[in-house]
């Protein structure tokens, strides 16, 4: 499958966002139509409303919005100091190289935990009930069939969305993604796509790193991940040939480790991330909250200290999700967190902010 054919196949943010419904009434949907995702219920709408995208910075727009949107992309780049018009990095001397690590979009498992009871027929078959579950799951037959997804959760129809928010967040604010690192769990791997989707950088695939997967601890068995083959088949742009800094064995190996240990290999993980990088440019990791805890102060010289199993559960509070912290390297392989690079994402009392006094914690 080309590149071309991979992207017009992705559900989009820009197909199915408009502000403007009001100016075309849409035709009833029919009864077959409820209740099957937010995707499939806008694409009830006319063609000529979905095209009229007023929300991604490209695509077919009105000359009034493409004015309204370039001025909010100007804004946001200024506020932004790591684009092109913003007050630049916190160092004084810096190398250009950046990391930039995020926590996965909101998980299904968590917010319908009876999902895989509910929504599964006694045929065998999937059928979702709310309109913010997934249209289609991936066929995980040969894995022990809909268990597969008990220690794999995909993300919600909003967690897809709100990666892509991220990604056009990063492109309004002219940041550039050279590089693209995930956790092989489903939920990072779909908040990824999400990411490159809105980013639209043709040449960004994504690396599946198992190193970068959460603590071990809290598994009873390893999950069983989906293979580069299968996700590239379900349309996930992966990179195939991507060789792991830690392989799926070796982090087997790895089953009793304690948090301090977690640390210790999440900081080794994300540190041969970043070297593999030579000069300037970004990165992106899609990974945990524990991830972004553990690999953001590594980076900043931070120590991977012993922390309790309470603690460890209570990291979605300081990390929600698709929250995303910005480092920066300056001379002599030292990083900078660097504020104020993205606008937060806020939706219904929700926020994506990170809590900074948390992670500059002794």
């Amino acid at each position: 499958m080309t590149d071309a054919e991979m992207a017009g196949a992705e559900t989009s943010l820009s197909d199915f966002t408009t502000f403007r419904c009001s100016e075309i009434a849409p035709p009833a949907p029919s009864a077959s139509q409820y209740n099957v995702g937010v995707s499939a219920a806008a694409s009830a709408y006319a063609k000529s409303v979905r095209n009229f995208d007023n929300y991604s910075c490209v695509g077919p727009v009105k000359k009034d919005a493409d004015k309204s949107f370039a001025k909010a992309v100007q804004q946001m780049q200024a506020a932004s100091r790591l684009g092109p018009a913003g007050g630049g990095s916190v160092m004084a001397k810096k190398t250009g190289k950046r990391a930039f690590i995020m926590r996965h979009g909101e998980r299904m498992d968590r917010l319908f935990p009876e999902w895989l009871t509910m929504a599964i027929t006694d045929q065998g078959t999937y059928m979702p009930y709310d309109m913010n579950m997934p249209l289609v799951m991936i066929d995980r037959s040969s894995m022990g069939g809909w268990n597969a997804y008990e220690y794999d959760s995909p993300v919600t129809e909003m967690g897809n969305l709100s990666g892509q928010m991220i990604g056009r967040g990063l492109k309004s604010c002219g940041i550039d993604i050279k590089s693209l690192y995930c956790s092989p769990s489903l939920r990072c791997v779909q908040t990824a796509s999400g990411v490159l989707k809105t980013l639209e950088n043709m040449d960004v695939r994504i690396n599946v790193e198992p190193g970068l997967f959460e603590w071990l601890a809290w598994y009873d068995s390893m999950p069983k991940w989906l293979d580069a083959s299968v996700l590239v088949q379900a349309k996930h742009r992966v990179n195939e040939q991507y060789q792991p800094v830690m392989t799926v064995s070796e982090l087997a190996g790895k089953k009793a480790e304690s948090t301090k240990e977690y640390y210790e290999r999440i900081s080794n993980v994300v540190k041969k991330i970043v070297e593999k990088q030579t000069g300037a440019g970004s990165i992106l990791i899609v990974g945990h909250g524990s991830t972004m805890d553990a690999g953001v102060r590594s980076l900043i010289g931070k120590p991977a200290s012993e922390i309790n199993r309470g603690e460890m559960d209570q990291m979605g509070m300081h990390y929600p999700y698709c929250s995303i912290v910005a480092a920066e390297e300056g001379q002599g392989q030292k990083w900078a967190v660097q504020p104020a690079v993205l606008p937060q994402l806020t939706f219904l009392g929700f926020s994506n902010r990170f809590n900074p006094d948390y992670l500059n914690r002794p």
